[in-house]
């Protein structure tokens, strides 16, 4: 049984067919330093260049033997295509820097225009050719070509609240919106859901065995469970209910709300450390639901550390053995930093514990 057929199955809520459990990545981004240097794939490069894009998402897959390929590699395509003026960090990137691409002014669009109202956002007519997402689907099919059948090419989407608290409003005024003006809130929501959703849709076309919609900045670190059930979770349903995603993205604690998470149609939540593995299973199990559980390797404290192979193998031992985990996977994108040998540890952890048939 091949990676992608693995994941195939998870999808299909077969789980208990497969031959052991995957190592893979199914909704954050795998690139390191290492890679982006080992491969000839450098940013800001490969957010721009499709093939280079399509070689660093494949690279972890190359080089350890992770199970899936991954693209794109940043949060802000959303954003780009809302009008945002985005910052590649070319200049720090000059000076041996790499550091994730921003947006230069949030709040304001390229065109100067401040946001104040949901009625200020455009969603362009043609999202399929608006920014980068031709460059995205691109790598996609390329990916495609090389490895379909045998690893799940996945992509990913961000949610809009992630998108318009991170990137295109002031966060600290959006912030204080969720409290003061709620209503306000879900008009936003709703204006900027149909960029996901068509992303989704068009990243599938294009190849992509499955993809992400990853809503990390409604995890309970920045909204309480009870604004994530209100403004929130019937949204979220909708996208998946209207769109090709699959799988939810819940970075940061998300515990509180792990069963309403279960419960918008996801067939796969992705979590982090901050959520504790095996009383997420338990809740999801509760709901009945069958979603797969995926997760939730520290990146920061376990997965960034050098010489930690020792420790990322007792990780991936307790998650199989006690929270029952569908899918090994670190619980957000790998930090660039991220030394090879500790990828290599959780992929051979993984393919010593996780055997099933």
């Amino acid at each position: 049984m091949n990676s992608y057929e693995r994941m195939k199955l998870i999808l299909e809520g077969k789980k208990g067919e497969v031959d052991r459990i995957p190592c893979a990545c199914p909704g954050v981004g795998t690139y390191t330093e290492e890679l982006m240097t080992e491969f000839d794939a450098m940013w800001p490069e490969s957010h721009r260049e499709p093939e280079k894009m399509a070689t660093l998402g494949a690279a972890a897959h190359e080089k350890y033997g992770l199970e899936s390929v991954v693209v794109p590699f940043d949060a802000v395509v959303e954003a780009e295509i809302l009008g945002m003026a985005i910052d590649f960090r070319d200049k720090q990137l000059k000076k041996g820097k790499i550091l994730w691409p921003g947006v230069l002014r949030p709040g304001f669009t390229k065109d100067g225009i401040e946001i104040k109202e949901p009625s200020d956002i455009v969603i362009p007519e043609d999202i399929a050719n608006a920014g980068r997402v031709p460059v995205i689907t691109k790598a996609i099919e390329i990916l495609h070509e090389k490895y379909y059948g045998e690893v799940p090419i996945c992509a990913y989407t961000m949610g809009p609240f992630t998108t318009l608290i991170g990137y295109v409003l002031d966060t600290i005024q959006f912030m204080m919106m969720v409290r003061t003006d709620p209503e306000k809130v879900k008009e936003f929501y709703r204006a900027v859901m149909e960029v996901p959703i068509e992303l989704a849709n068009i990243f599938k076309e294009a190849g992509a065995d499955l993809v992400a919609f990853r809503e990390d900045g409604a995890c309970c670190d920045n909204v309480s469970p009870k604004d994530f059930v209100d403004l929130f979770k019937a949204p979220i349903t909708e996208v998946f209910e209207k769109s090709s995603a699959e799988v939810l993205t819940m970075s940061g604690t998300a515990g509180p709300i792990m069963k309403d998470c279960a419960e918008v149609k996801a067939k796969m939540i992705v979590i982090d450390e901050k959520t504790d593995a095996v009383k997420a299973r338990e809740d999801i199990d509760a709901t009945g639901t069958g979603v797969a559980l995926a997760g939730n390797l520290p990146t920061m404290t376990l997965l960034k550390k050098k010489k930690n192979e020792d420790k990322i193998d007792a990780w991936v031992k307790k998650i199989i053995e006690e929270a029952h985990i569908d899918v090994v996977s670190p619980g957000c994108d790998f930090f660039v930093k991220t030394p090879g040998a500790n990828i290599e540890a959780m992929v051979k952890a993984t393919e010593k514990y996780g055997q099933i048939n």
